[in-house]
């Protein structure tokens, strides 16, 4: 965010975004319900958005619970689609 240096003299920056149906209508509608105007409500969600803190977006580590397949010894796992074949 070191970059944000370069636009701290600008009021303004116009800019084109296209956005889908759904969000458009949100918006929309959450304007109307706030009294704000759709740019104002984009400028005040977009501050938000950058402001949420990056540790929230970390995912959790997945832990996967194993099992004993119960399988013989003398049958490896990673040859039962071979032993399949032969069936």
């Amino acid at each position: 965010m070191d970059n944000l240096k370069t636009y701290k003299n600008r009021r303004t920056v116009r800019k084109t975004l296209t956005i889908e149906g759904d969000i458009a209508d949100m918006l929309a509608v959450k304007a109307a319900e706030t009294n704000m105007s759709e740019k104002t409500l984009v400028n005040d969600l977009l501050r938000k958005g950058f402001q949420v803190n990056d540790s929230l977006l970390v995912r959790q580590q997945f832990q996967l619970k194993t099992f004993k397949t119960g399988l013989r010894p003398e049958i490896a796992p990673e040859r039962l689609e071979e032993l399949l074949d032969e069936v």
